[in-house]
């Protein structure tokens, strides 16, 4: 699992406001959770398939808890389902593309299969689970790294 903070993208603080239309304040850094999966998310068998759901559930958990602890620091954040590309617990927007978004921040290349296009992790290729929050926090301030190192602390638990 790998998280990552980065300073938003252009296409982020141009369309913040239609992402996320219950803001009233923009975006200021872009949060990334990275998940390996047991198998390349290619194709849509039902082990395929099977395994993207747990890694979906488990991105929105710890999302869900990093997000609480930058909200209870005052900070807007929001965790954007990885499936459907709308932001979980606040009104839908447009869509966030998390496969092109994080192509954007880190450089990665993408493949596609049918209708998707997943990332292709340069350690696990296309075993990799993208998910986003967005957050108004600033990437350097504490409060992220402390959310981020607190998420990773539960899964590291479970």
């Amino acid at each position: 699992m790998e998280w990552s903070v980065h300073q938003p993208s252009a296409y982020i603080r141009r369309y913040w406001s239609s992402l996320l239309p219950d803001w009233s304040c923009p975006v200021q850094s872009v949060i990334v959770l990275l998940q390996q999966a047991p198998v390349p998310l290619q194709g849509q068998s039902g082990r395929v398939e099977g395994v993207k759901v747990l890694l979906r559930d488990r991105a929105l958990v710890l999302g869900q808890g990093a997000a609480a602890l930058l909200i209870q620091q005052g900070h807007s954040t929001a965790v954007f389902d990885p499936r459907t590309g709308l932001p979980v617990g606040t009104a839908p927007g447009k869509r966030l593309d998390d496969v092109a978004l994080i192509q954007q921040l880190l450089g990665y290349g993408t493949a596609r299969d049918g209708h998707c296009t997943g990332l292709l992790h340069p350690r696990w290729g296309k075993s990799v689970y993208p998910s986003t929050l967005l957050s108004s926090a600033l990437p350097h301030q504490a409060a992220i790294i402390r959310a981020t190192r607190s998420a990773q602390r539960f899964h590291d638990a479970r």
